[in-house]
Order: structure tokens, then sequence, then C-alpha cells
């Protein structure tokens, strides 16, 4: 009898939770990006750490949202590798214990859950602006709103992409 670890069907659904990890947790910037976080005027760490939070809870989200409307043994397999992958990305941070990683993770579901781009970027832009932006709405700030439409199509683009691949 083979160990589970060296089924090709359990490997696949760890191999989507690493991808759908990294994806989230990517420390590259755009060009969009880097022009927004000198338009805001914020440290790169920062806009980088909050947008941590903003995949982690989208992808998460997204993927809940799949699961319910596909259900397939498959799906909720990758559903679970993520979420593992992620309570583990963010336990393990320097100077964070598996507790308050957890907290972390649960914090950016409760903010970050697919939701209209405006509301995303408008908690995003609070979260990193530390109330200084707090009288500005993200429509006023050119591009940010566009890239928060990006965010969620290819958060979604992603995922759906690993669930094909999962058939």
């Amino acid at each position: 009898m083979g160990s589970i670890f060296r089924n090709p069907f359990i490997i696949h659904h760890r191999r989507v939770g690493v991808q759908t990890r990294d994806y989230a947790v990517s420390l590259a910037l755009t060009d969009v990006e880097k022009e927004l976080i000198d338009i805001l005027g914020v440290e790169r760490h920062e806009f980088v750490g909050e947008r941590h939070y903003l995949l982690t809870g989208l992808v998460l989200s997204i993927f809940s949202e799949l699961v319910r409307i596909d259900g397939r043994e498959e799906v909720v397999l990758a559903c679970k590798m993520t979420f593992l992958n992620l309570e583990q990305y963010f336990s393990t941070r320097p100077g964070v214990d598996a507790e308050h990683g957890m907290w972390m993770m649960l914090q950016a579901i409760n903010n970050y859950y697919i939701q209209a781009p405006e509301k995303l970027a408008d908690r995003f832009l609070l979260a990193i602006s530390h109330e200084r932006f707090k009288e500005i709405s993200s429509s006023e700030i050119p591009g940010l709103v566009d890239l928060f439409k990006l965010y969620i199509a290819n958060s979604i683009n992603f995922l759906k992409k690993k669930i094909e691949d999962l058939r």
C-alpha cells in the first residue's frame, strides 16, 4: 500500500494550495502598483503587506464560493490545501505565533471578502494610510479602483484555471 503523499490526486491538490498561496503573498510589484505607492506616499512593505491580506481574503472567499457552486471533492481539497498553506504562511512570519497568525488570516478574510472594488479599495486605502486618507474616497485616486477590479478579475481567473487543471 502506497503513501497518500505519493498519490497524484493528493499531490496535485497540495500543489494548487502552494501555487495559490504564492499568488496571494507575492512580493512582485507591477508598474501600476509602484506608481500608486508613490502617489499615496506609503512604504513599499506596507503596501505589499496589505496586498497580501487583500489577495488572501479574495482567494479564500472566491474559493469558498467555487466550492459552494461546484462542490466536487477536487475543488474542496484544493480549497483546504490553500487554506492550510496560507495559515502556515501567516503563522510562521517572524515574531508571529500560530494563534496570532490564524487571527491575521481571519482578519484578511473578514476585511477583504469578494465585494465591490470601490469598497475593497476604500478598506485598503484606510489600512495602508493609517487613516490619513479617511476623508478621501478611493475613486478620487486615479487608477486605484481599476487596480482593484484587476485584482478581483485576476484572482477569479487564477482560481478558475487552477480548478480547470483539476479535471
